[in-house]
């Protein structure tokens, strides 16, 4: 009777067990479908929710990177003294149209507004307004690290997309902590990248568009060209797809007029007038500033700093003007035996617009090439390059890397990027290597309960980066909390 009881106990204890065990299967199950189950419920939203996720934890990544721009906030010259005072000043939308040297510089002005409404919403008066300039400059940059996959998800893969990422993700942006993040006057080199996007995105014959995408597209490609004027001159490859049509127009044939020829028409229209009238105002530049002679024995090395250099930037200095001839010429010849010529060439003539483009506006900065020691703090004028030659390798050879992870341990594949992460991070930011706001000039918050608590003038000079000539002039009841103002 005893041992019937206990078998009895026992045969329920096993019943509960597997009862308790169904129920965590059916739970797992349901915890790994749920994702499913939300993009079948609105696929649209659980899209641009997955996205929206994947920035915001780009932009964190960059703050990691280069947090000083947040802890230690302050305006960097043309950012306070110009940008963000003709925002307080004219008001965002007039602002967005105020000319820099000559051209518009709209995307910056963007930018900046972004964070100054940023800060109208969290922040705490002026003096948290370059922090907020700082999110908005994680915030953008974790957007152009993420846009290709957004844009190009379906082409690239799951693998490509993932190399992609963590590439852009680890982009040398200058050794100093000032150089990009919290210095919207450099994201306009930012454009480049985002205009190049916008070309591969519409020549792709093998991704379906609709009108009103190719309306997006022209709309973000003219934004682009009206804040860096090296955009310009990729007018020629949007045309590329178009070239039947352009040899019928001058054998006085007619052309089948669709929406995407109509928007391109558009866009060429604006911009090709908007060029003119900057031709006939004529540019300007800040005198004294890298207006030096070209030295051409620098171009290799500037040639490096923006395009490759992002793959193998650990390791600059052990490379001299020989080794990088060898590299180029093997590229070339690479190039002219490869399937994908056409997509090489078309990166290729991008590349050296982006950064011949500006050593001929910038002529002086050749003479921070003479050597590879110290390549690496100029890189905000070349930041933008290295993205686009990531992307433009990853999108093109895409197929071969999804292959080769694919067919390839996981786990090796794994501890590979593990150590390619740890080898290449202490490189590409400035956690690991300047603290330039922290100990060369004063915060914000600093200048303001300073200026605000001595000043009786109604307009104050608050000191900004980079050295004591920089002054940004402000109304005392704009700059001074109010604290500050009843004393």
């Amino acid at each position: 009777m005893h041992t019937r009881i206990e078998l009895i106990l026992q045969t329920n204890q096993v019943e509960s067990i597997l009862v308790e065990n169904m129920f965590i299967e059916k739970k797992l199950k349901n915890i790994k479908s749920l994702p499913h189950k939300l993009y079948l419920s609105n696929p649209r939203l659980f899209t641009i929710s997955t996205f929206a996720i994947i920035i915001l934890a780009g932009a964190f990544v960059y703050y990691l990177r280069y947090p000083y721009n947040y802890t230690f906030s302050n305006f960097y010259a043309e950012d306070g003294k110009i940008f963000m005072k003709n925002i307080i000043e004219l008001g965002p939308v007039e602002a967005l149209f105020q000319p820099f040297n000559g051209y518009l510089i709209i995307g910056v002005y963007g930018v900046t507004a972004f964070g100054w409404l940023l800060n109208s919403i969290f922040g705490s008066g002026f003096w948290t307004s370059a922090q907020f300039v700082a999110v908005a400059s994680y915030i953008f940059l974790g957007l152009i690290t993420c846009l290709p996959v957004i844009i190009f998800k379906k082409r690239l893969g799951l693998y490509s997309s993932i190399v992609l990422l963590l590439l852009l993700l680890l982009t040398p942006l200058g050794g100093y902590d000032y150089a990009v993040f919290g210095t919207t006057g450099n994201l306009k080199y930012a454009f480049m990248f985002i205009a190049f996007l916008l070309v591969v995105y519409r020549i792709d014959k093998n991704i379906t568009k609709k009108p009103w995408q190719y309306f997006l597209v022209d709309a973000t490609f003219i934004l682009c060209a009206l804040t860096n004027m090296l955009v310009i001159a990729l007018l020629p490859l949007l045309l590329l797809q178009y070239k039947e049509d352009i040899i019928r127009i001058f054998k006085l044939k007619k052309i089948n007029l669709n929406f995407d020829k109509i928007s391109l028409l558009c866009l060429i229209i604006i911009v090709t007038t908007y060029t003119i009238i900057v031709m006939i105002h004529g540019l300007t530049s800040i005198p004294g500033y890298l207006d030096g002679p070209i030295e051409k024995s620098a171009i290799p090395a500037i040639l490096y700093r923006g395009s490759f250099y992002g793959f193998i930037y650990p390791i600059t200095k052990l490379l001299n003007g020989f080794t990088l001839s060898f590299i180029f010429v093997v590229i070339t010849m690479f190039m002219i035996k490869s399937k994908y010529k056409l997509n090489l060439f078309i990166l290729c003539y991008v590349l050296l617009v982006n950064t011949l483009g500006f050593v001929y506006s910038r002529p002086g900065v050749t003479s921070l090439f003479r050597d590879f020691n110290d390549i690496n703090w100029p890189g905000h004028f070349f930041y933008a390059g290295t993205m686009i030659f990531t992307f433009g390798i990853i999108y093109i050879y895409h197929r071969e890397i999804n292959m080769f992870i694919k067919n390839h341990n996981k786990f090796y594949i794994l501890i590979l990027t593990i150590l390619t992460i740890t080898f290449m991070a202490p490189y590409s930011g400035s956690r690991f290597s300047f603290n330039e706001l922290g100990t060369k000039r004063p915060t914000l918050k600093y200048e303001i309960d300073n200026k605000c608590s001595k000043n009786t003038k109604q307009i104050i000079d608050i000191e900004i980066f980079p050295s004591e000539g920089w002054k940004m002039q402000i109304d005392k009841n704009i700059a001074c909390p109010k604290y500050l103002l009843d004393k």
